[in-house]
C-alpha cells in the first residue's frame, strides 16, 4: 500500500526506512515487496538509505536486508540518476559510516563505472568532496575494484585535477604515487595543474605545497609557462600572498623555469609587476630573475625594454636598478622613442616623474637622439598641454645636458613653434578668466623664455619659413601673440599662413575665436603692419569655415558658428539623432518668438530639412519649449549692454543692424561671462553663434568691398554693396579668390 509522504507518493518499503523500522522491512520483503520498487521522484530503499545526511548502523543493517533480497545496487531511476554508491558521497554529507556503507555495495558487485545525469563516477563525487577525512582510504577501496585514477572520467576531469585544491597534500599525493600524471591536461584548451594553482587570485600556504608536491614528481614547469600565471592580471594587495608568489616563482626557477618566459599582450614577469607592487619585492623579484639570465635590454611589445616601461610609469628607483644592471638609456622603441622621449612625451607628468628624469640622466643619456618623427626630448616634451610647471623643471634638466634648442622635427618646427601649437585653447581674452589656463600661460612664458635664454631667437623661422609670431596668429593665439611682441619678434614675419589657415584645417571658429583673431588683427595694425588682400582672404576662409569638410563636424560645433549655411549642410548630409533634432527646433522656435533674428527663407529652408528627416517618432515639448524661451527673453531683456539698449535688442536685430551694435559696445564682457551661460544654460551656444554669424558676416562684406570693385572695375559702391548683400559667406570667398590679389 502507497500513501502520501509530503509531496511525494511513496512506497511501504520507503516509508519502514524513513521511520527506521527494520522489523517492519523485513516482514514487507518477506511478504513479496519489491526491494527496487520506487516512489513517483525514482527513489528506491537502496537510494534513500544511501541519501541520509548521517549514517548509522541500523541503515547498514537495512542495506544488508534489502541486499538479502537481491536490491539493484545499480538502480539510478531517479531526476538525476544517482546510483546508492553515488548517492553515498553527493553533497555534504557527513563522513561516518559511508566507508563500510561503500564496501557493502562494491561486495555486491556495483558498478566503480556507473555515471550520473552530469557524467560523475564516484571516484569524481568523492573528490568533490574536500572535507572527508578518509578520501585516501575510500579510492583505496575503489582502486581494489578497479578504478584506474589516471582515466579521464566523463566529466572531463582527471582525478589529480580535484586533488590539488584540496586542503592538505594527501590525495594528491597518493594519486601521483599510484601512477596520475602532473602534465596531463583535461582537453587541448585546459591548463596544466601548474598554471591552475598559479593562476589563482589569490595564494595560500597549501597551494605553495602543492606545487612543491608536483614539482617532486615531475611536473614540467615550462608547459603553458606557469610563472607568468603568477603574476598576469593580479592585484598585488596581500603581503602574505606576494610572498607565496616569490616563493613559488624562486622553487620554478631553482627546477630550470625559463626567466626569460613573456606573454604577447603582457610581457615578462618584471613588465607586469612594474608599479604595481611595493619597490622592494619588485626589485627582489627582478633581482632573482636576473641571477637566472633575465636580460634587462630584451624587447617586449612595441620594441619597449623594461626601462622604457619604468621610464613611463615615473618608477625611478626601478629605472636606477635596470641602468645599474647594464640598461642601455638610449635603447629605442618601435616609433623611435629612447626611455627618455617616451617620458617626455607621456600626458601628464607627475612629481615623481621628476624624480625619474634625475635618476635617468645620471646616465650617459643622450638628449638629442630623434625619434621617428624627427622629435628630441625636448620637443616631445611639449606635444601635450599639461603641467607646464613641471615640464618647465624638466626643461632645466635637459638644457643642463646640452639639449639642442635650434632643432626642426620631420615637420620642420622648432620647439617653439611646437609649444605654440599645443598651447592649451582656452577662454582666455575676456573678465571670466580660466584660472588653470591663466596659471599655465605663465608657465608656458617661462619655458619659451628659458629656451631663449639658451639661443634660440625670438624670429626664428620653421622650414617653410614661418615664424613664431605667425605661428602664434595662425593658431589665434592671443596671449603669445603679446608675448611674442613684448620679446621682439618683428611684426613684417606675419603672413597669416599655415595652422587654422592651411586648407587642411578642421576647426570651425566659434565667437571667442572670432573675438581672439579681430583682437590680434588690430594688434597688427597698431603695431604698423598693413594687412593685404591675401592676409584677409585667409582670415575670412577661416571664419566662414572654407575648407571645414561637413563629415568632421558635430552640430554644436555648427550652430556655436552660427552659420546658417554650415547648419543646412549639416542637416543634409547626416542622420540626426533624437538630442540634435531637439537643438535644431531650439535653434527655430528662438528665430520664431523672436529672440534671435532670421530671415523668413533662411526659417522655411530650415525647418523643411528638419522635417523631412524627421521621420522617426521623435516629439518636442512645444508648450514648454515656449515657456522657456519666454523665460529667457525676459532675462535677455534685463541684460543692458550699451545706452539702454538690451542683448535681446541686439540678438533680434538684422545682421547689419547687429554688427554695427556689436562694435560700438562691450558685448564681451557679458556673453564671455559665467552669467551668461547660467542664466541662458541650454541656449548660451547658440546665442552666441548668432553673434558669431553676424561680426564673421560684417567682417566678410566690409572686405570683400574693394575686390568686388575691382572685379566690376570701378561699377559704384552702392552697387557693389548690393552684389555682396546677396552673396553667402563660402561666395564671397570663391570670389576673393578668383582675382588672385
Amino acid at each position: 500500500m502507497s500513501e502520501k509522504r509530503g509531496f511525494v507518493v511513496s512506497t511501504p518499503l520507503n516509508d519502514a526506512v524513513e521511520s527506521g523500522n527494520l522489523e517492519l522491512m523485513k516482514s514487507l520483503l518477506q511478504n513479496g515487496a519489491d526491494p527496487n520498487a520506487i516512489d513517483d521522484e525514482g527513489t528506491a530503499p537502496l537510494n534513500l538509505i544511501c541519501n541520509q545526511l548521517e549514517l548509522n548502523d541500523l541503515h547498514l543493517s537495512m542495506m544488508q536486508q534489502l541486499l538479502k533480497f537481491n536490491a539493484d545496487v545499480n538502480i539510478n531511476k531517479n531526476l538525476e540518476n544517482n546510483s546508492p554508491m553515488i548517492q553515498l558521497f553527493n553533497g555534504k554529507r557527513k563522513g561516518k559510516l559511508r566507508y563500510e556503507a561503500l564496501k557493502l555495495l562494491l561486495e555486491n558487485n556495483a558498478d566503480v563505472m556507473q555515471v550520473n545525469r552530469w557524467g560523475n563516477t564516484v571516484l569524481n563525487i568523492i573528490l568533490y568532496q574536500k572535507e572527508y577525512t578518509n578520501t585516501v582510504e575510500l579510492i583505496k577501496l575503489l582502486m581494489k575494484h578497479s578504478v584506474d585514477v589516471k582515466t579521464l572520467h566523463n566529466t572531463r576531469y582527471y582525478p589529480l585535477t580535484l586533488a590539488i585544491n584540496f586542503p592538505s597534500t594527501e590525495v594528491a599525493e597518493f594519486l601521483l604515487k599510484n601512477g596520475a600524471d602532473p602534465n596531463r591536461i583535461n582537453n587541448c584548451n585546459d591548463e596544466t595543474l601548474l598554471f591552475r594553482i598559479c593562476n589563482k587570485e589569490s595564494l595560500n600556504y597549501m597551494d605553495f605545497k602543492m606545487v612543491q608536491l608536483l614539482i617532486q614528481y615531475k611536473a614540467d614547469v615550462n608547459l603553458q609557462a606557469p610563472i607568468l600565471a603568477l603574476f598576469r592580471c593580479k592585484y598585488f594587495t596581500d603581503q602574505t600572498d606576494v610572498s607565496l608568489r616569490k616563493k613559488i616563482l624562486k622553487l620554478f626557477l631553482e627546477n630550470n623555469a625559463d626567466a626569460l618566459a613573456a606573454c604577447e599582450y603582457q610581457g615578462s614577469i618584471p613588465r607586469m609587476i612594474l608599479g604595481r607592487m611595493k619597490y622592494n619585492d619588485t626589485i627582489e623579484i627582478i633581482k632573482l630573475l636576473w641571477k637566472y639570465g633575465l636580460d634587462v635590454n630584451t624587447k617586449h611589445k612595441h620594441d619597449f625594454t623594461l626601462l622604457h616601461y619604468a621610464a613611463h610609469m615615473g618608477i625611478g628607483e626601478e629605472m636606477s636598478f635596470f641602468l645599474q644592471h647594464e640598461a642601455n638609456p638610449n635603447t629605442v622603441d618601435v616609433n623611435g622613442n629612447t626611455p627618455l622621449n617616451a617620458m617626455c612625451d607621456k600626458y601628464h607628468i607627475e612629481g615623481k616623474d621628476l624624480q625619474a628624469f634625475q635618476y635617468l640622466l645620471r646616465y650617459q643619456v643622450d638628449v638629442n637622439i630623434q625619434n621617428d618623427k624627427g622629435n628630441t626630448p625636448i620637443i616631445s616634451l611639449f606635444h601635450r598641454i599639461s603641467e607646464y610647471q613641471l615640464r618647465y623643471e624638466v626643461l632645466k634638466l635637459l638644457l643642463k645636458k646640452n639639449a639642442n634648442v635650434a632643432h626642426l622635427n620631420n615637420k620642420g618646427k622648432t620647439v617653439l613653434h611646437v609649444i605654440i601649437q599645443t598651447t592649451e585653447k582656452r577662454k582666455d581674452f575676456f573678465d571670466d578668466v580660466d584660472l588653470g589656463y591663466r596659471l599655465n600661460i605663465e608657465e608656458i612664458y617661462r619655458c619659451m623664455e628659458l629656451i631663449m635664454q639658451h639661443g634660440l631667437d625670438i624670429n626664428v623661422q620653421d622650414r617653410n619659413g614661418f615664424s613664431l609670431l605667425n605661428e602664434a596668429i595662425s593658431y589665434c593665439n592671443l596671449d603669445l601673440v603679446k608675448f611674442l611682441f613684448k620679446h621682439g619678434s618683428k611684426v613684417t614675419t606675419a603672413q597669416f599662413q599655415g595652422g587654422y589657415f592651411q586648407c587642411q584645417n578642421n576647426v570651425l571658429p566659434d565667437l571667442w575665436m572670432t573675438q581672439k583673431i579681430f583682437a590680434i588683427i588690430d594688434i597688427l595694425e597698431n603695431e604698423g603692419f598693413q594687412i593685404k588682400n591675401n592676409h584677409y582672404l585667409s582670415v575670412m576662409k577661416f571664419l566662414v569655415g572654407y575648407y571645414v569638410p561637413i563629415k568632421s563636424l558635430r552640430l554644436k560645433d555648427a550652430l556655436k558658428s552660427g552659420s546658417t549655411y554650415v547648419i543646412l549642410n549639416y542637416i543634409k548630409s547626416k542622420d540626426l539623432s533624437n538630442p540634435e533634432l531637439d537643438m535644431i527646433y531650439n535653434y527655430l522656435y528662438l528665430a520664431k518668438y523672436r529672440m534671435v533674428y532670421m530671415d523668413q527663407k533662411t526659417y522655411h529652408n530650415l525647418q523643411s530639412s528638419v522635417e523631412s528627416l524627421d521621420s522617426r517618432d521623435h516629439t518636442h515639448d512645444s508648450v514648454k519649449i515656449k515657456e522657456n524661451i519666454e523665460k529667457y527673453i525676459k532675462d535677455a531683456k534685463k541684460v543692458i549692454i550699451v545706452n539702454k539698449t538690451s542683448l535681446l535688442e541686439i540678438l533680434a536685430s538684422s545682421p547689419d543692424k547687429m554688427y554695427l551694435l556689436l562694435k560700438n559696445c562691450d558685448y564681451q564682457s557679458v556673453v564671455n561671462s559665467q552669467h551668461f551661460y547660467q542664466t541662458f544654460n541650454g541656449i548660451s551656444s547658440i546665442l552666441q553663434g548668432h553673434i558669431n554669424k553676424s561680426l564673421v558676416r560684417g567682417f566678410a562684406k566690409n572686405v570683400s568691398l574693394n575686390p568686388m570693385r575691382h572685379l566690376t572695375k570701378g561699377l559704384p559702391h552702392l552697387c557693389c554693396e548690393y552684389i555682396i548683400e546677396h552673396l553667402n559667406d563660402n561666395e564671397l570667398c570663391c570670389m576673393y579668390e578668383s582675382l588672385n590679389l
